[in-house]
């Protein structure tokens, strides 16, 4: 038998390739797999995004709106409701034209359509859930929560596999969707250490010392709590009068105008800093003196590994699901209740007052995530977890 042969043909969905958590992961996860083993596709419905120039010249990409959009076709089914439909038979020709052995869908709209798509055929599926599913079905229900649910329930239970990206993932999977526990592995997001400290020596912003900077990564959108941060801002800034505080926001999104009008409505523009989406947020974190996350829920909550690998201090809500285990109940970060303004000022002054010892913090924070959430512990699981669902098929 040929390498060609041999090798397991994964085609790996998602929406797109911009710069969020999931598509970092999976940008990460391509560059890693091994060719001897794989043979990798990939299947966006957009092809757009920071990182799709970056991606494995060896990875063929396809995209349902490549050969659509502008289409007479797109025009009479956006008129009859019928874009889902054709996006997933766009999936579903894909999959049988290339041959698939194994479609790998990240998230949850990826999932829905994959679960359709390998419906009638004989490819196997591993499906990847990277936020807590009771909040995604609720952000997604459009009023119809029961029939939301229920086809959630059915995309991630007819999975051969699913990776949920820590154990409040899994837990919602089980309770939420009813997906069989035997089916869901947890493996944690990843991060290259050494990479990310090369990556924050680039050149960077340019801090007053001055000043006590605080900074968030994360999409400009309702999940990652920026309107939370900012009314905590008010209340440290025109409240308590900490004039030192500046607060640097790194990313982009559909709320990036309302956040700043809400930003200069509060009199909180000289403290606030929009810097837009970075695909090179390593040195932020570097400069900052502490990094704030308060999101309403999360799936894992990749910006805090980050953060840590960088030796820096983070504060984050307890939100569902990520932050808790990441930062071991609190061992290696500041919790703080989701929603809480005064929780966010609270944790910020306790912070911007507090002695530290940088040299010795910052290198117990990286042998932490060095410890716990290398890519030398986690691709070899994915790998594994391949192999066992394709032999398992097989077997059938």
């Amino acid at each position: 038998m040929s390498r060609e042969q041999s090798r397991i043909r994964v085609l790996s969905v998602i929406g797109s390739m911009h710069g969020g958590g999931a598509e970092r992961q999976l940008f990460e996860i391509l560059h890693r797999l091994n060719r001897d083993r794989f043979e990798l596709e990939l299947y966006l419905s957009h092809r757009e995004g920071e990182l799709l120039d970056k991606l494995p010249t060896d990875n063929p990409i396809h995209s349902f709106w490549d050969g659509y959009a502008g289409t007479i076709r797109s025009k009479w089914d956006h008129l009859l409701g019928r874009t889902n439909q054709s996006r997933i038979g766009h999936l579903a020709q894909t999959i049988h034209r290339r041959k698939i052995d194994l479609v790998y869908d990240h998230c949850y709209l990826a999932t829905l359509d994959a679960a359709q798509a390998t419906f009638k055929s004989k490819v196997a599926r591993v499906s990847v859930a990277v936020i807590d599913p009771q909040s995604e079905v609720h952000f997604y229900s459009g009023g119809h929560p029961a029939h939301e649910l229920q086809k959630a329930s059915r995309a991630y239970a007819t999975a051969d596999a699913v990776i949920a990206v820590s154990d409040g993932v899994k837990r919602g999977l089980i309770a939420d969707l009813a997906v069989p526990p035997e089916k869901i592995e947890v493996i944690f997001n990843m991060i290259d250490v050494e990479k990310a400290l090369e990556l924050s020596l680039a050149p960077g912003p340019d801090f007053e010392v001055e000043h006590f900077h605080i900074v968030t990564v994360g999409r400009l959108v309702e999940q990652k709590g920026i309107d939370l941060a900012l009314a905590g801002l008010n209340i440290l800034v025109n409240q308590r009068g900490l004039k030192n505080l500046r607060w640097h926001f790194v990313g982009d999104g559909p709320l990036k105008k309302d956040l700043h009008q809400r930003a200069v409505s509060l009199g909180l523009e000289q403290y606030t800093s929009w810097h837009g989406y970075q695909s090179n947020p390593y040195p932020f974190y570097r400069a900052a003196n502490l990094f704030v996350l308060p999101s309403r829920y999360e799936g894992f909550g990749c910006v805090l590994i980050e953060a840590l690998a960088c030796g820096i201090r983070v504060v984050a809500t307890d939100c569902p699901s990520g932050p808790s285990e990441i930062l071991e109940d609190g061992q290696y970060g500041t919790l703080i209740p989701v929603e809480s303004p005064l929780d966010i000022a609270d944790a910020v002054q306790k912070a911007a007052t507090r002695a530290r010892s940088p040299e010795i913090e910052a290198t117990s924070l990286r042998a932490y995530v060095r410890s716990r959430f290398s890519y030398e512990a986690g691709i070899p699981r994915i790998e594994q977890l391949f192999e066992r669902v394709i032999a398992s098929r097989r077997c059938i």
